[in-house]
């Protein structure tokens, strides 16, 4: 009787042991939280990239859901929509985790108001806009671009291109971040370091009066004025505005400087609308649409290493690297974010060394030559 009692008490186990395993499995090797993850982006026409990877996510896993935010680019009274989004998520109880993908102006305030709401809630962040050492004081992990190198990248790179000037463009509200900070200090470093001029112009800010527009019609009057100033010598150009990455593309192509790079380093970011380029349902082939990008730019006359950029859907590698960081630690793991890094991105992009409370940052060891 004793041995059929530990017999029946053997299966009891392990049938337990079965059943705790199986609530963390999706049948796809992947796990699988008792809780959801939600996930916050801007529209489509705001950042494409995670918005349609966000919208595959929320397909493909039952416990994760999209919300799309406004637009924040342009200037808005009362409270932000992320905001309000964000605390009513927390309220949520069968809510886990919400990740905040290329985290907008409003993030910080809108995870410090979800945290008091529910203090056990995880957030996550990627690319934010918002200065990474205060938002690392309330997100539990931020993933974003170690600045300080790519800008150094820029600089060496538009030397060999044969650059004699930098131009770098930046709106005031994004001189308070430390990555632009850091990435206007490494421009100028490698400037003096490589004999070229450094110049820091103080850019339009979609927030003001003439908005959208206004940023659009400031960068191509002042690259005018920059090009009359500096006749004779070839310049490099690059701006953290998201919204006049398009304009760049197209100035460019017009007058012959060299863009160093876009604020956010994805060919996704100015190329794509810029060279009217659609891939429909193949839009995150990202062989498919550098090769677009490439031959667009070559019939309109691009010259080689005029135009850079990483060679990688930096945005969908870090939602995708963010969802998996947030399931690991729904389901008690402890995510170790060099595998997450090396598993979602390509071999070009490592981990840095940077430290900043939880906040992780990502370079490209080299540019990919449109």
């Amino acid at each position: 009787m004793k041995r059929a009692f530990q017999s029946v008490l053997s299966f009891l186990l392990v049938m337990s042991m079965a059943v705790c395993l199986c609530a963390c499995s999706d049948g796809i090797g992947n796990k699988e939280p008792a809780l959801k993850i939600a996930i916050l982006t801007s529209p489509e026409s705001q950042t494409p990239e995670e918005y349609r990877r966000a919208a595959e996510i929320a397909q493909e896993y039952k416990y994760a859901e999209i919300f799309t935010c406004a637009d924040s680019r342009v200037a808005s009274s009362g409270v932000s929509d992320v905001y309000t989004k964000a605390v009513a998520l927390a309220e949520d109880k069968s809510v886990g985790a919400i990740i905040f993908a290329r985290a907008n102006r409003y993030t910080k305030a809108a995870a410090e108001a979800a945290k008091a709401k529910n203090p056990k809630l995880l957030v996550v962040c990627t690319a934010p806009e918002e200065d990474v050492e205060k938002l690392g004081t309330v997100a539990d992990m931020v993933l974003t671009v170690d600045t300080q190198r790519d800008a150094a990248m820029m600089v060496e790179h538009a030397k060999e291109q044969g650059a004699q000037v930098f131009i770098f463009y930046s709106p005031g509200r994004h001189q308070s971040t430390l990555s632009v900070r850091e990435a206007r200090e490494a421009a100028e470093a490698k400037c003096a370091e490589l004999g070229m001029e450094y110049k820091f112009v103080n850019c339009y800010d979609t927030l003001q009066s003439l908005g959208l527009n206004g940023a659009k019609q400031f960068i191509r009057e002042d690259i005018s004025r920059q090009m009359k100033n500096y006749d004779g010598k070839k310049l490099a150009v690059f701006s953290t505005e998201q919204t006049v990455q398009p304009e760049l593309v197209e100035l460019a192509l017009e007058k012959g400087f060299i863009l160093a790079g876009t604020g956010f380093p994805s060919p996704y970011e100015g190329y794509a609308s810029a060279l009217n380029i659609n891939l429909g349902k193949n839009w995150d082939s990202k062989g498919k649409l550098l090769r677009e990008i490439k031959s667009s730019l070559k019939d309109r006359g691009a010259q080689k290493g005029q135009f850079v950029v990483w060679n990688e859907l930096t945005g969908v590698s870090m939602l995708n690297s963010a969802f998996e960081y947030a399931r690991a630690v729904l389901c008690g793991d402890t995510p170790n974010m060099a595998k997450i890094v090396e598993a979602n991105f390509s071999n070009n992009i490592k981990l840095s060394d940077k430290l900043v409370k939880n906040c992780w940052f990502v370079y490209a060891e080299d540019y990919y030559e449109l």
